[in-house]
């Protein structure tokens, strides 16, 4: 679903019912005169089926002018940027397998009958190699892997339509602080309803029922508070997402460090050895 069409849904509607039009006919109206924008997902959102499900006409206007004056999609491309860091390390990761499969297979056999035919002992950076080998496709793998986990939790975090679901893996791979953070963005979006969806909902809903007992503007107070939550949402994923890619950098530094020195070593060892 496209927060933009939700957002333009809500103020047809509210334009409607303000006009005094009922939710119904105002509905009819929006789907026959603007049906790219009123698309399905639209109305499977959870939030839009709260309020056509308000049963008071002023409350339903209310809610959707609200709504349809908030921005609530996250701009994570502070967050893209460092994706594009991965993309690169990944880049390296393609290259150390293609190159060092080479090696294992081809140089790394003739190395071994070089040794073996001038009666010489096996070079110990030879021997080990494939240790260390299987050891960084491990570790490369296995991070990569929580890289791509990370990226798509992130994703669903932007396209936010539905509370987030907190599995036992987005648990793992990321820190209860950015759960926690994600928690209270959803509780801010949610606190107009009036629902209870986590554990930050109770003191959300109370200041917007303050804000509208104090006549201020809801719709104002609660983008400046959500824009804020994103940007805190934004730092501490980044933090997190910089020590994997960090992780990430001293495997594959340690693994293309290990794979030329097991490229150089045994050509001075047998000069030596000539």
């Amino acid at each position: 679903m496209s927060w933009t069409a939700f957002h333009f849904s809500c103020r047809f509607l509210s334009r409607k019912l303000l006009d005094g039009l009922e939710l119904n006919p105002a509905l009819d109206l929006l789907s026959k005169n603007y049906s790219n924008y009123h698309s399905s997902g639209v109305s499977n959102n959870p939030i839009y089926k709260e309020i056509t499900s308000e049963a008071k006409q002023s409350k339903q206007q209310e809610l959707l002018s609200i709504y349809g004056n908030l921005k609530l999609d996250w701009d994570a491309s502070s967050v893209t940027k460092l994706t594009n860091i991965r993309n690169y390390l990944f880049l390296i990761f393609g290259v150390f397998l293609l190159m060092s499969g080479i090696y294992k297979a081809y140089v790394l056999t003739t190395f071994r009958d070089i040794f073996s035919l001038m009666d010489a002992p096996l070079n110990v950076q030879l021997e080990s190699f494939t240790t260390y080998w299987v050891i960084s496709l491990l570790l490369m793998t296995t991070v990569s892997v929580v890289i791509l986990r990370f990226s798509s939790i992130i994703k669903q975090i932007n396209g936010i339509s539905t509370t987030f679901s907190s599995s036992a893996i987005s648990r793992l791979l990321i820190s209860k602080k950015i759960i926690n953070q994600i928690f209270r963005v959803e509780a801010l979006i949610y606190a107009p309803l009036d629902k209870n969806i986590n554990q930050f909902s109770a003191s959300d809903n109370e200041f917007v029922k303050q804000l509208r007992s104090d006549n201020m503007n809801v719709t104002k107070e609660l983008q400046i508070l959500i824009d804020s939550r994103y940007s805190l949402l934004t730092i501490i994923i980044n933090a997190r997402l910089k020590k994997i890619l960090f992780f990430l950098t001293l495997i594959v530094v340690g693994a293309i460090f290990n794979f030329i020195y097991s490229l150089y070593t045994p050509i001075f060892s047998i000069g030596t050895i000539i």
